[in-house]
């Protein structure tokens, strides 16, 4: 057994040329873990339903070729604007009873049934592509525990 020695990893945010020599530079430092996927969602549901692996099969595969362990995440940390759109409810309302927009992270809504759905549909999806990759050492659900929602939805949850 190992400790994992990395941090966040965001190789989509930057021109694909460019993985092979971050990991190069990070073995040289001994790193030897990254999470991934924690802002992604926008890109691996670029429209309601519709999902592209394409660039996250990538990032895993660079990974595997660099012996790395991976700690997945849902990417429900950041909500793709398509959703913020058309189901404004998802988005929190803050203690002055104003819907905050997207395009931020950690934003959702924790009891909204869309949020819910949407989110457990990507989640599952994730789960069922990449539970046989062996580098995944870990599940990353959330580590940003910050803000608070006073919606109707969560006052109900709340009081029971």
């Amino acid at each position: 057994m190992s400790i994992l020695y990395g941090g966040d990893y965001n190789p989509e945010q930057w021109p694909e040329d460019t993985w092979q020599d971050d990991w190069d530079k990070l073995k040289q430092a001994h790193v030897n873990s990254a999470t991934i996927n924690v802002f992604s969602w926008s890109l691996l549901e670029p429209e309601e339903g519709v999902f592209n692996f394409d660039k996250l099969d990538k990032i895993i595969a660079l990974l595997e070729k660099n012996n790395i362990k991976i700690v997945m995440a849902t990417s429900t940390a950041a909500l793709p604007f398509w959703m913020t759109k058309k189901y404004p409810e998802i988005n929190r309302v803050d203690d002055y009873g104003r819907r905050q927009i997207g395009v931020k992270r950690e934003n959702a809504c924790p009891n909204s049934p869309e949020f819910q759905r949407l989110a457990s549909q990507l989640v599952e999806k994730i789960a069922q592509r990449y539970s046989s990759v062996k580098n995944i050492t870990h599940w990353h659900i959330s580590n940003e525990y910050n803000g608070y929602c006073y919606c109707e939805n969560c006052t109900k949850a709340f009081r029971e």
